[in-house]
């Protein structure tokens, strides 16, 4: 068992020592910075685009779920109206 364990441990020094080079291969390129894990959501992001609606969009959205809302409403109603006549 401590064979096992210790070659658990050389591997992960091994491992470590690999995460350790490409870290720093990243950096080297100008990527992430050193110690900081790209996974951990800790990375230096751009900051995300964001479309821009007319005022055309925006109406026809505000109608179309104006009218999605009033037909849940509408057949809500109809269900508990159903669920009375029984």
């Amino acid at each position: 068992m401590k064979d096992v364990i210790a070659v658990l441990k050389e591997q992960r020094a091994e491992l470590l020592n690999n995460v350790a080079r490409i870290d720093a291969a990243i950096a080297a390129l100008g990527g992430v910075k050193p110690g900081r894990a790209a996974a951990s959501g800790t990375a230096e992001r751009t900051p995300r685009k964001r479309r821009k609606m007319s005022a055309d969009a925006k109406k026809a959205v505000s109608e179309r779920m104006k009218n999605y809302w009033a037909e849940r409403r509408r057949q809500a109603a109809e269900a508990t109206e159903a669920g009375g006549e029984e």
